[in-house]
């Protein structure tokens, strides 16, 4: 007797329906885990930021703050004027403050980014997350560096000091002190283009045209930002890195950072000329205008917050530059332009801010 078998088996095309089936499967959860692993790497980064920022704000309450760890000066206007100090905050720093929790970058095992003021009185921090990135990724490959920072993005943590990166697209986004044979930047001096990181979404791009108004003296808004001046008064400020100029601050006002361009008094001392006249700011009851020997540094004293707002004190309210482009006193964009203050904004007794 003859007995016939039947063999079940796949088919070709059964067999590559599965293939792939398992190709997808595993593809997703490899992508799924390596976003798992992006997270936690993000996450303990932040966590480490919070601890350190707590560390080095404990440790400053009663005494300067440490030098960074193989840091480069930062300086205004030549290599004598320092206006601080970035490098890493490395095993010298983290002995220092007693931080005995980790300190380095979970992927890189680099250390973070620690940029401190001149008078060591005040810091910034910077670590550069996975997640979010930049959108258009760089081709060109980093060849300087040992680590990739190209599609990393900025975390940063601390006063608004201006941490500086590269934008060098074959070494995007690294800090100036991992930059092979930079010793210092000069930030008003600088032709090379580099990134000041306020905070997370405030930054400065350029050259030191640009850059300037990174030095944590530039204006009353920088003074206010870094910590230098919390009550309103005369201030010393440095636009230039060469040229102090003494202005009165208004710090409270509207989120304070405001400078006092001119202020009117009721029966002063006649009319004041914005381009010409350059008041001694020495009695806040007197006539008073920075005018032009001080603002054709307007650039300097005011980028990228130049004119954005006025406050009219008068009327103790903020209203737009827009407002107060017609005479008496001509306002741009990029600094005053022209126009006399003359009876028309004395005849009102108040003070012009801007920031």
């Amino acid at each position: 007797m003859i007995f016939s078998q039947k063999i079940r088996a796949f088919t070709l095309v059964e067999l590559i329906v599965v293939i792939t089936i398992i190709g997808i499967l595993s593809t997703i959860g490899f992508v799924s885990y390596s976003n798992y692993l992006t997270g936690a790497r993000d996450s303990n980064r932040v966590s480490q930021m919070v601890k350190l920022n707590d560390s080095i704000q404990v440790y400053g309450s009663n005494k300067s703050l440490p030098l960074p760890d193989d840091y480069i000066d930062i300086t205004a206007s030549g290599a004598t004027n320092i206006i601080g100090y970035q490098g890493f905050l490395g095993v010298d720093v983290l002995e220092t403050i007693d931080y005995t929790n980790g300190g380095t970058d979970p992927k890189d095992g680099t250390y973070y980014t620690y940029y401190v003021s001149k008078d060591r009185t005040s810091f910034q921090l910077l670590t550069l997350l996975e997640e979010g990135g930049l959108v258009s990724k760089n081709t060109f490959g980093n060849q300087a560096n040992a680590v990739n920072y190209d599609e990393r993005f900025v975390k940063v943590y601390g006063k608004k000091l201006g941490i500086l990166t590269s934008t060098d697209p074959t070494i995007y986004n690294t800090p100036v002190q991992d930059i092979s044979g930079l010793t210092s930047v000069d930030v008003v001096a600088t032709t090379n283009t580099y990134i000041a990181h306020l905070s997370d979404t405030d930054k400065l791009e350029g050259t030191g045209t640009v850059l300037r108004a990174a030095n944590p003296k530039a204006n009353c808004k920088r003074l206010k930002q870094t910590g230098n001046g919390n009550n309103s008064g005369i201030y010393e400020i440095n636009p230039t890195g060469s040229a102090v100029v003494s202005v009165y601050c208004d710090m409270e006002i509207a989120g304070g950072g405001w400078t006092l361009v001119a202020r009117s008094v009721t029966g002063g001392t006649g009319t004041f000329n914005l381009t010409t006249n350059n008041g001694t700011l020495t009695n806040l009851n007197a006539a008073y205008t920075l005018a032009s020997s001080n603002l054709k540094y307007s650039a300097q004293l005011f980028t990228s917050y130049s004119f954005d707002r006025v406050i009219d004190k008068s009327k103790e309210t903020a209203v737009t530059a827009a407002s107060l482009t017609s005479a008496p006193h001509t306002l741009s964009g990029s600094g005053i332009t022209g126009g006399v203050a003359n009876d028309g904004y004395n005849a009102k007794q108040g003070m012009l801010f801007v920031k």
